[in-house]
Order: C-alpha cells, then structure tokens, then sequence
C-alpha cells in the first residue's frame, strides 16, 4: 500500500480553494458562451417581427447578461451581415435619459417583402 506524501508547505484549504476556483472558471466560459447564444436568439426574434429595432427592444427578452454582452451581440450579427445599422435615435428606456442609440434593420428576414444587400442601406419601404 503507498502513502502520499504532501509538501512540507502543503495547505489543504488553498489546495480545495484553487480546485474551485478552476471549475467556477469552467462554469463562467460555458456562461460567455450562453449568453452570446441568448443575445444572438434575441437579436434574431426582434430583427425578423420589427422593421427597424434598437437595443430598447432587444433588453426586456434578456435575463441579465453582462451589459457589454449586447453592443457585442449587435456587432456580431452586423458582421455576420444579418442586421445593418441604418440611423441613430434617442432611447426610450427611462434610465438611459435620452441617450442614443443605434437603429438597426434585419437584411434576411423575408417578413418585410425586402431581400436586403448586407453592407448597403437600402432605402426603407414606404
């Protein structure tokens, strides 16, 4: 039968603390990676049930996410060429005392009649 020695200078506690502290990091990779999923459904349902959106619409479907979570989000499906940004307004929610914010339009979403050119604002139907 062998025996496992530890270190002079082995601290059982730090030990079970590091050990935590590795798998709070693995639970807080797979929390980036459903957020961005949440945020990418949520830009999704709001592109294709509205002509033109902004982040206003986009927040009340979310649970809470990381603020930066959803400027990232609408970079990202502008990248992917699902959404183009066509103007700025100013924010409706209370608390963003009238700041502005981007308004974005869905170029996949056939709803709309518009098959729209990723990277090109096309003008809105009247």
């Amino acid at each position: 039968m062998s025996t496992v020695v530890q270190p002079a200078d082995y601290d059982a506690p730090r030990a079970e603390f590091e050990k935590q502290l590795g798998f709070t990091r693995l639970d807080f990779n797979d929390t980036d990676e459903w957020e961005k999923r949440v945020v990418a459904q949520a830009i999704k349902h709001i592109a294709a049930n509205n002509l033109v959106f902004t982040t206003d619409q986009v927040r009340p479907l979310l649970p809470e996410v990381h603020p930066n979570r959803i400027g990232a989000g609408f970079a990202a499906a502008s990248a992917r060429g699902e959404i183009v940004h066509v103007g700025y307004t100013k924010s409706k929610k209370v608390s963003s005392h009238g700041r502005v914010v981007g308004m974005w339009r869905s170029t996949t979403s056939p709803r709309h009649g518009v098959i729209r050119t990723p990277g090109r604002v096309d003008p809105l139907p009247s």
